[in-house]
């Protein structure tokens, strides 16, 4: 381990001599998990002491309950794709060394493919796999408003307004950690908090999208106009009379930034924001930050939905969380879109394949694109419909009765009133498609009993495997899943969840069943615990033998 912090410091030095500068998004760091709060100094000038290499520790999160157990490591020098083969060993050696829970730095991750956008530099696998799901044909959907029509958004909006209720999610807000905004003719100003949001990579006001950049610049304008876009415009959203809390957190929805995703989660739980609904239309690895923050917004009564994911068809994270709801895509035909993520984990399905939405390209108004970052945009605005319908305090009171979160009230609702899908399979596509006027018209009281609520005291209790990877390693054991006695499953989430999108992956782009696909190194501190284990899956997803 010290040869492999030498090299770093070694790469820092170079750097500094140089006098070169990084973009913030491309520096290495490590987001540290302590067992309490760590907002004293006493860890934070440990780890400096131990640390040659020029660093900036600070506290991940500015609140304090649960997100105060974050620590940032950020080390200004380095490049993180520099140390990506070291990346999971550097981190496993600042857990152990301070006994941690967990370690987790920042990797090239690319599991979240953007069909039709994708970033320069994309890698011949990716290439196939962009290919392999991507569908291309000369004349998209008409009308433009196929998708919202689809999922039945314009006759909610027609019943609300009978009803004398406020229609299309009218004072309900949405918050959108993506790339930012920008204003088009489909994402007026009358759709954006007049605050302009806020920006995690530079932590100040404004989520304006600076464009031109390497990544998807545009893509929170176009999966933004999904859930609010005007109804008096080209296309139209979910909820066309909500407004947009829109967070810049990334350049890119391929490669993520964890630690600024899991602050624009926690940005939009400030009680003053008064936000409604989380959409995520990004995923990537698993992350203990992100999903820390998740569980925030679940305690806070926020509804929080992401992308089951593109391309890799096992859903990613941080939709896998079942914390999280997890849309998938289908196409006008209710049929699915072949480049949705799929699998248990999804929890309802909505348009994907040839969505039409606001675009920023010169000259053009709207444009059609595919990918189930539209997907759970439109069934944000559902949400944002349905608060606004029935009012937050009533549904908060409805939940309290039933001694459940918000999140779980609305993810029966929307399940218990979907469409009838008979092309979709119920075990990788949910119980069918969203259907708002459906969901407008269930009363509170008639929303079914939920048998299997969110716990968070079940997480990381035992030897059992956690409910996000149960599916995975399913897949990698068809015999049955057996515990894992003594694995730290804290300790080694992050990893695991980057080998197995990679295992699936690759088998997207050989066209080969996941657990056919050929192993990948993983570090050797992982290796170690899965050897010692008694869980052939685990030995099976990471590529070990029974023996060192």
């Amino acid at each position: 381990m010290t040869n492999v912090w030498a090299d770093v410091e070694a790469i820092d030095l170079l750097v500094r001599e140089k006098g070169l500068e990084l973009e913030p998004d491309k520096r290495f760091y490590i987001i540290l998990e302590a067992k309490s709060d760590v907002h004293s100094n006493e860890l934070k000038t440990a780890i400096a002491s131990y640390l040659k290499s020029e660093t900036v520790i600070e506290p991940l999160f500015d609140q304090g309950d649960d997100l105060g157990r974050f620590l940032q490591v950020t080390f200004p020098n380095i490049d993180h794709r520099t140390v990506q083969a070291v990346a999971f060993e550097l981190s496993h050696d600042l857990r152990v060394r301070f006994g941690l829970v967990s370690a987790e730095p920042l990797v090239d991750a690319p599991f979240f493919p953007v069909p039709g956008d994708q970033p320069d530099g994309v890698t011949a696998e990716e290439a196939a796999i962009k290919r392999s799901c991507e569908v291309t044909k000369v004349d998209p959907p008409e009308p433009k408003r196929w998708a919202t029509l689809k999922i039945k958004a314009h006759a909610a909006i027609k019943f609300a307004v009978a009803q004398n209720k406020p229609s299309g999610g009218e004072g309900a807000r949405i918050a959108q950690p993506d790339t930012g905004f920008r204003l088009v003719d489909e994402l007026s100003s009358a759709a954006i908090d007049g605050s302009g949001g806020w920006n995690t990579l530079s932590n100040a006001a404004n989520a304006t999208d600076p464009l031109g950049y390497k990544g998807n610049p545009g893509h929170g304008t176009a999966t933004g106009s999904c859930a609010v876009s005007r109804a008096d415009g080209d296309m139209m959203g979910a909820a066309p009379s909500a407004t947009l809390y829109p967070i810049r957190c990334t350049n890119s929805v391929v490669v993520l930034q964890p630690s600024a995703v899991a602050r624009a989660i926690a940005q939009a739980c400030r009680p003053e924001l008064k936000i409604d609904v989380i959409t995520m239309s990004l995923g990537g690895v698993p992350s203990r930050a992100v999903r820390a923050a998740l569980r925030l917004a679940v305690k806070s009564g926020i509804i929080v939905l992401a992308a089951a994911g593109n391309c890799v068809r096992l859903v990613v994270w941080p939709a896998r969380y079942p914390e999280c709801i997890a849309v998938a895509g289908c196409n006008e035909h209710g049929r699915p879109w072949k480049g949705s993520c799929r699998g248990s984990a999804v929890d309802l399905t909505a348009p994907a394949e040839m969505v039409w939405h606001g675009t920023v390209e010169p000259g053009l108004r709207s444009k059609h694109g595919q990918g189930t970052s539209f997907a759970v945009a439109l069934t944000a605005g559902a949400a944002a419909q349905w608060v606004a319908f029935h009012s937050r305090a009533a549904i908060e009171a409805e939940a309290k009765l039933r001694g459940v979160f918000v999140q779980d009230l609305f993810r029966k609702a929307a399940q218990s009133t979907a469409q009838d899908a008979p092309h979709l399979d119920t075990d990788d596509f949910g119980p069918g498609i969203l259907d708002v006027e459906a969901l407008l018209k269930r009363d509170l009281a008639e929303i079914p009993e939920i048998k299997n609520p969110i716990r968070f005291d079940l997480d990381d209790v035992g030897d059992d495997i956690p409910a996000d990877y149960r599916e995975i390693f399913e897949r990698f054991n068809k015999g049955g899943v057996e515990t894992a006695a003594g694995f730290d499953w804290a300790a080694f989430t992050g990893e695991l969840g980057y080998v197995a999108l990679d295992r699936a992956m690759i088998a997207s782009s050989i066209n080969e069943p996941l657990e056919a696909t050929p192993s990948v190194v993983v570090s050797a501190t992982l290796a170690a615990a899965a050897r010692a284990s008694t869980s052939h899956a685990l030995k099976s997803l990471t590529g070990v033998t029974a023996a060192p």
